[in-house]
């Protein structure tokens, strides 16, 4: 990536920079868990990321990654709603 890639907007050229500081993270390090917090921190989704035409050497991790974030989430929220569930019947509620 260039300094400014012509026809990227503002956003996409922030898109692309965090998104391949993420790959390198991965490419370089093997660290899976601080690249999923880094991306999950960062507020871009896959869709802006595959929008910008990246090589697959980098969409290759970042597309793993954005599914064990998605995979995490879900995992979360299913725990929240069985915590839930039991909180409310030890209060006797159904």
């Amino acid at each position: 990536m260039t300094a400014q890639t012509p026809g990227w907007t503002p956003e996409q050229e922030f898109v692309a920079g965090y998104a391949l500081a993420v790959a390198n993270i991965m490419h370089t390090h093997g660290d899976d868990t601080i690249a999923e917090d880094v991306l999950n921190e960062g507020g871009i989704t896959l869709a802006q990321v595959k929008s910008l035409g990246l090589t697959e050497f980098d969409m290759k991790v970042l597309r793993k990654l954005f599914r064990e974030i998605a995979r995490k989430s879900k995992l979360k929220a299913i725990y929240a709603a069985r915590r839930n569930r039991a909180a409310l019947a030890a209060a006797g509620v159904k």
